[in-house]
């Protein structure tokens, strides 16, 4: 069974009609269960055919500030979940609701340990990365020594037109929430997945101290101006979303970019620090002004990502991968590699180890040399799910990722009212 809005119903049937496998039954909601759904509304709309169809799972691949009420009703009913990240998201940044909140309202609500809640999060079942933690666990237990800093940069390659800021369902800004929960959340995730290992020498270690700098679409149309879009686009139609009164509006949507920097800390003592950069303002392949179809992944959207870790004076890990290859040719082997500096000296590894795609099919011939590692991921983390299994990615394992999420957003709210009380300017 398949439920969406009824303002999707042509847009589902489409999908659905080259596919081999239909849907038994399709469920259209009114559109004014957009914002305002509640499990209660789902227990009515829902049960029946639930029992009826003898159904024992649901996969929900909604905008997230939807997850939360069919998360709710779905383990309420005793049915097993698969969810797209985040595991929620709010409908407003004035808003006093709490991500962290939200995974305790859904967590309270399991009452079968039997139960299954998966998030679906690919960089858990990624077989680069899994080499990776598998190494530097090895590294670890080995010589006591922990990951002392870790850099993540994420260009999201997404050139968003001013008008879409403003309405655009499909990864919103409006909602008040951005990057952070549309692909960032993936890398926040992979910042906890691998300051995690450190629990091997520090069970207690946590995030602490933490700075945040978002730039919000108004910031973003302050960098990529007016003249921008004439110049490069030879279209003047956006003009009336800089005016004053549209430009002050966006200061309260969700950020295209942030930059987030802190420590983790174990009984005081700092063992480690990160420096996060999750940017959707970076190269794309973007070059007209209509939105097409598929808003997000034919958009002209292109993907970078790095990644340093450094373990003391004892190993450097360095991971770079972008999709450019792949949108080239579906046929072209992505780019992905590793790079490894030791002390030699200490550990008696070779000082250099450099790992490219085919070095990694190799190692693992399961993972063909033509597929995405992103996408074989996805598709491992569903297939364990649908086999009972927890796709290395059970609800309780992103209480902390999701804690931190909550903290950079209360933060930035607090910068948001200290930036626009009077008389903030500073004069040295």
């Amino acid at each position: 069974m398949v439920i969406d809005l009824e303002a999707e119903e042509d847009r589902i049937r489409h999908f659905f009609s080259d596919k081999s496998l239909l849907p038994e039954q399709y469920l259209f909601l009114p559109d004014q269960y957009r914002n305002d759904l509640t499990p209660e509304e789902l227990d009515r709309l829902l049960c029946g055919r639930v029992y009826k169809k003898a159904i024992d799972a649901v996969i929900i691949c909604t905008e997230p500030k939807a997850h939360k009420a069919y998360a709710i009703w779905a383990v309420r009913n005793n049915l097993h979940v698969f969810t797209d990240k985040p595991l929620t998201a709010f409908s407003s940044r004035q808003s006093s609701d709490s991500l962290l909140q939200d995974f305790y309202d859904i967590t309270g609500e399991i009452r079968n340990d039997q139960l299954n809640f998966v998030i679906s999060c690919e960089r858990r079942a990624h077989t680069g990365y899994n080499y990776v933690r598998q190494f530097l666990s090895d590294l670890i237990n080995t010589y006591r020594v922990p990951i002392t800093f870790i850099d993540i940069h994420f260009g999201g390659g997404m050139w968003n037109m001013p008008d879409e800021l403003f309405y655009r369902e499909n990864h919103p800004y409006k909602y008040g929430y951005g990057v952070m929960l549309h692909s960032g959340y993936h890398y926040i995730d992979l910042l906890f997945s691998l300051m995690s290992l450190n629990k091997i020498l520090y069970p207690d270690i946590h995030a602490s101290t933490l700075h945040a700098l978002a730039i919000s679409p108004a910031d973003h149309l302050g960098m990529i101006d007016q003249t921008v879009y004439e110049r490069c686009l030879h279209t003047d139609r956006f003009s009336e979303y800089f005016q004053p009164e549209n430009i002050s509006r966006l200061h309260d949507f969700g950020e295209t970019d942030v930059t987030l920097t802190g420590d983790f800390k174990c009984n005081g003592k700092r063992i480690s620090h990160y420096c996060l950069k999750l940017m959707e303002t970076s190269a794309s392949n973007r070059g007209w002004h209509q939105l097409p179809e598929n808003t997000y992944i034919s958009n002209g959207r292109l993907r970078q990502e790095s990644v340093i870790i450094h373990v003391g004076p004892l190993c450097s890990v360095h991971i770079s991968s972008h999709s450019l290859s792949k949108q080239q040719s579906a046929d072209k082997t992505e780019h992905f590699t590793i790079e490894i500096i030791n002390n030699k000296n200490v550990t008696g590894h070779a000082g250099y180890i450099q790992l490219n795609r085919k070095d990694i099919t190799d190692m693992y011939p399961e993972m063909p040399l033509n597929k995405g590692m992103n996408v074989a991921a996805r598709q491992w983390q569903l297939q364990n799910f649908l086999q009972g299994g927890d796709a290395h990615s059970s609800l309780s394992s992103h209480r902390e990722s999701i804690a931190f999420i909550d903290k950079v957003y209360r933060q930035l709210q607090t910068n948001m009212e200290y930036a626009n009380a009077p008389n903030e300017r500073m004069h040295v």
